[in-house]
């Protein structure tokens, strides 16, 4: 079976949607996957960045049209420094505890 690379960072929203669709898809098309941590902004302070959100809820809009059951979430003000999540994200990688730190995150 092929394994799919599904690179994503924990802040991202859209990663956050696409997991969620990637679950769906796996009760009738399972795939393999390689979950790859991506810290897509290194560059942010550790207490992160204000940013626009105005353009992160226009995004979320136009994907709520093509998923139906989205569960609605709240945006953050600002963009967080990723970097220790993603450490523990390895970590919990370590102890074969991957998916359940992912769906904690993001329940969170």
């Amino acid at each position: 079976m092929a394994t799919v690379k599904v690179y994503f960072d924990l802040a991202c929203p859209f990663c956050y949607l696409a997991r969620g669709f990637w679950q769906k898809m796996q009760v009738e098309y399972p795939v393999a996957a390689e979950w790859v941590p991506w810290e897509a902004h290194p560059e942010l302070p550790p207490e992160g960045k204000a940013k626009n959100l105005d353009a992160a809820h226009a995004g979320l809009e136009k994907l709520k049209l093509l998923g139906k059951g989205i569960r609605e979430f709240e945006l953050n003000a600002r963009t967080p420094n990723t970097h220790n999540a993603l450490l523990g994200l390895e970590f919990a990688r370590s102890k074969g505890k991957l998916d359940k730190y992912i769906e904690r995150f993001y329940r969170a």
